[in-house]
């Protein structure tokens, strides 16, 4: 029981002109961790899970700005938004995965942390039945871990999506793509294991695509699609996977996609619910 918190939050909008508006936000807010519930993937490791001390609730102050406008582009609306987000951490729950190669610690932060987000997406239906988006992120965040400021571990410093559907007259045909370009990151090192379990400190940039053909008739659809079209992500995902109960096996270094290329095709069929 944390007791009573005071939590004030604002909240502004204004609207510059008649197809721009401003938003922004800004307070305080509170996080009780479940630290066990959070972080069961740690069990497919061979990592203790040691909780120091009497973890603290998080607290944190954010703030937050959005601007959005609509441009008409031949009597169609292109819509673009920007916005950027800042959380500093006065009190956080630190999994720390640095300082020992055989443990995992949760402790209360001693230190700095804070998170950045910037992010850019314009949205557009150039011509009937075509939706196009686009976005990029960009994540900045760094907490104290083991005494020393650095990059949050096994996150993308940076995102960029574009998804496209196409539906024909009549909606007989859809068809969904889907590209996701996920940037570079930090993992925590390895570097106290033998050399044959070691990994990189850094994970390089990579992208998955994904892709539906929908087909419809009057009470059913049929569809086929394909996940992870280049077979990216993460190839070697576990350390030392033929040796399960030793002491450098560990399943919970994960950043990307661990399984390649699938194909899928199914159906779906509606059943008309009876009137009253």
């Amino acid at each position: 029981n944390h007791g009573a918190r005071f939590t004030p939050r604002v909240h502004l909008r204004y609207e510059i002109m008649p197809h721009l508006t401003l938003r922004a936000s800004a307070g305080k807010g509170y996080r009780t961790v479940h630290v066990l519930a959070e972080n069961m993937y740690f069990l497919a490791s061979s990592r203790k899970m040691i909780i120091a001390g009497d973890l603290d609730i998080e607290e944190a102050w954010n703030a937050g700005i959005n601007l959005t406008g609509y441009i008409p582009i031949s009597g169609r609306e292109l819509r673009l938004t920007g916005e950027a987000h800042r959380t500093r951490f006065v009190k956080q729950i630190v999994t720390d995965l640095d300082t020992d190669i055989d443990r995992v610690l949760f402790y209360n932060l001693d230190g700095r942390s804070w998170s950045n987000v910037f992010q850019v997406e314009a949205q557009m239906q150039p011509v009937t039945g075509l939706d196009i988006s686009a976005a990029w992120r960009w994540n900045d965040v760094w907490q104290t871990i083991g005494g020393e400021l650095r990059e949050k571990p096994l996150s993308s410093r940076y995102k960029g999506l574009l998804t496209v559907s196409y539906t024909t007259r009549m909606r007989k045909w859809q068809v969904d793509y889907t590209l996701q370009y996920n940037g570079p990151g930090r993992i925590p090192s390895t570097q106290a294991n033998p050399e044959p379990y070691r990994s990189n400190d850094y994970f390089s940039a990579y992208p998955v695509m994904n892709a539906q053909v929908t087909r419809y008739f009057r009470k059913w659809s049929v569809y086929l699609g394909a996940e992870n079209i280049t077979g990216s992500g993460q190839h070697n995902a576990i350390i030392a996977p033929e040796d399960p109960f030793g002491p450098y096996f560990d399943g919970a270094m994960i950043w990307g996609p661990v399984h390649g290329r699938k194909l899928y095709a199914g159906f779906r069929f509606a059943i008309d619910r009876p009137q009253n």
